[in-house]
């Protein structure tokens, strides 16, 4: 009984339900009800006026970058086009009579679904955002105010504080693929991160470290104008190319350690170049620099340290596997697949069909990338036979001939859209910086070094001036000797054939160095980057323990810097000598030796000479 009567009530319940009408408002009890909503909404939300100034505000703020504008409008003018054309064609192609006109314009129709090929070759880059790589233990991130515990994938933001606890670590792997390792007990504030844009091809990430030990392994730096730093309250630690290096911090004092590369350090007053095998003390509560030490061998054996430059050297080789995969990703072939470097009928098609000069130069580049791209792939096979070589050669020709073709079709723009020219260049210079990221860690026995100079030559179309060629040029050998650091004990022949081309490269720069007007600020930094580089090939000789004829290398450039008036004493008055730091077992054996020697006489009361000295 007790259920009949519920369900009678529950159906009773439902008449009336459907009974009521929607609610009618008059125009003053919804603006009443509107004012009530945007009264609960946050501050800055209720500054504004209206929904249509609140998405008016939103879209101002919203930006897409150049090519992204580009290709939308592309896109939406060829979906407009594609649509008009399927009107036109039910209703009036029978119409026309000329078979020839019906013929294009049904092709037209099934091949302008898109203007461009669409093969996006930054898919296989660097992301675009900071991330935690790993982490270990309790680690936390700072953001206004409030503690986050980070996790794998957790995103990094400007004015991040990354705090470790006691048993805590953590790997924050940046958008430029640079990353930093914290020890517990570490804190940093992401003061920087500045990523390329439609304006600006150089990248910039910038590190306050405020207390503990900070690894840095920077990869190969995409641009000239790119920076990785970690400041100290003022005191800079910079990379401008590829480099690995340890900080420590504590109570005021820093202790530099420069384990691949040459980093440079700079306070209010004063620059040094830290080269590898080099350590430097930063006074960092005073601001001041102290004197370049060689690093110990129990600083090189520290469990840290190696540590890290074997989990460099992982993940150096994953970049590069990372980068394979999405290149085989992004153009669908597999390394043990036939060569075809043909297109496809429906790319020729499009191609014929384009009148624009602009969309048909960028197709046929596209084009030109896309065989690029398999070849790379295809150059992982180790059994490739004759024939298919000599495609790829072709391959690769016909790659570097779009792109000069290309860059001579933007200065003829330049003559009568200026602006134009500018986007179309920025386009160009943005395809070479990224190719030249990817094949940095190419090695001269590497299958891919040919595409690696290819990329090189065309760098020097990036220039806006001759100052900048000469930079460019400057920069190309200099990454010479930091691949040298690299690969110094795993072939000695291949790292001579690196020696011998840094040689040849930078004496051409230096010959180019006229081009730069009289400058004299300029010029002097560029002869104390090659004393930097002949620093740095001296220290890899020495710690190797190889002869890669720096002595010879040095004259050449002495006599190149002298052949265009420029100050070689810079280099010739700063010759590097390492200075060994010894155990304190070796200096007891080596004490004990000098005691020995014939007439029972002691050398400076038993204590060793310097190293110009004790020969």
């Amino acid at each position: 009984m007790d259920k009949e009567n519920k369900e009678n009530q529950f159906g009773k319940i439902i008449s009336e339900l459907k009974g009521i009408k929607k609610p009618l408002l008059t125009d003053i009890e919804k603006l009443k009800l509107k004012n009530k909503v945007f009264s609960k909404l946050t501050k800055r939300e209720s500054n504004y006026d209206s929904l249509i100034s609140s998405l008016s505000k939103f879209a101002s703020i919203f930006k897409i970058d150049l090519v992204t504008k580009a290709r939308i409008k592309e896109n939406v003018f060829a979906m407009i086009e594609n649509h008009s054309q399927k009107k036109f064609f039910i209703s009036n192609f029978l119409r026309f009579s000329k078979s020839y006109v019906s013929l294009v314009v049904l092709i037209s129709m099934f091949f302008s679904t898109a203007s461009f090929l669409n093969l996006d070759t930054s898919v296989a880059r660097a992301e675009s955002f900071s991330t935690i790589e790993s982490v270990e233990g309790i680690v936390v991130v700072q953001r206004n105010g409030l503690l986050f515990p980070v996790y794998r994938g957790f995103k990094i933001k400007e004015n991040d504080k990354i705090l470790t606890s006691p048993q805590g670590t953590v790997v924050v792997k940046y958008f430029d693929d640079s990353v930093n390792r914290l020890a517990s007990n570490t804190v940093v504030e992401i003061n920087k991160l500045d990523e390329a844009s439609d304006t600006k091809l150089g990248t910039h990430v910038e590190v306050a470290v405020l207390d503990g030990v900070v690894w840095s392994k920077v990869m190969n730096l995409n641009d000239i104008d790119s920076t990785f730093v970690l400041d100290f309250d003022g005191l800079q630690v910079e990379a401008d190319g590829s480099a690995a290096f340890n900080v420590e911090l504590e109570n005021g004092q820093a202790e530099l350690e420069v384990f691949t590369s040459t980093i440079e350090v700079e306070s209010s007053t004063k620059k040094e170049k830290i080269v590898k095998g080099e350590k430097l003390m930063l006074d960092v509560e005073n601001s001041e620099l102290g004197k370049k030490r060689k690093i110990g061998n129990s600083a090189k054996n520290d469990s840290w340290v190696e540590d890290n430059l074997v989990s460099d050297e992982i993940y150096t080789a994953k970049i590069q596997e990372d980068l394979l995969v999405a290149q085989i990703e992004l153009v669908g072939v597999e390394v043990e697949d036939d060569l075809n470097f043909d297109n496809t009928f429906r790319e020729e098609t499009l191609l014929f069909l384009t009148f624009d000069d602009v969309k048909k130069q960028k197709i046929k580049l596209e084009l030109a990338e896309k065989n690029f791209i398999e070849a790379q792939i295809k150059l992982s096979d180790e059994g490739l036979n004759l024939e298919e070589k000599e495609k790829i050669e072709v391959i690769l020709s016909d790659f570097e001939k779009e792109f000069k073709e290309f860059y001579m079709f933007v200065e003829d723009i330049k003559a009568k859209d200026s602006k134009y020219a500018i986007e179309l260049k920025s386009y160009l210079d943005g395809k070479i910086i990224n190719y030249k990221k990817d094949f940095s860690l190419f090695t001269p026995d590497s299958p891919q070094y040919k595409s690696k100079e290819i990329i090189e030559n065309l760098e020097v179309l990036t220039a806006g001036s001759k100052e900048e060629v000469v930079e460019i040029k400057i920069e190309q050998a200099e990454q010479k000797i930091d691949l040298i650091a690299v690969i110094v004990e795993e072939d000695i022949e291949v790292v001579t054939e690196i020696v011998n081309e840094y040689t040849e490269e930078i004496t051409d720069a230096i010959e180019m160095v006229d081009y730069i007007e009289d400058d004299s600020v300029v010029k002097e930094e560029i002869v104390e980057g090659l004393k930097a580089d002949l620093d740095l090939l001296e220290s890899i000789e020495a710690e190797a323990d190889v002869d890669l004829e720096s002595g010879e290398v040095k004259s050449e450039i002495i006599d190149a810097v002298d052949e265009v008036g420029l100050d070689s004493d810079l280099i010739e008055d700063k010759v590097y000598i390492p200075v060994p730091i010894i155990s304190l077992e070796e200096e007891v054996l080596k004490t004990e030796e000098l005691k020995n020697l014939p007439y029972n006489v002691n050398v400076r009361g038993d204590k060793i000479l310097p190293p110009l000295l004790n020969r």
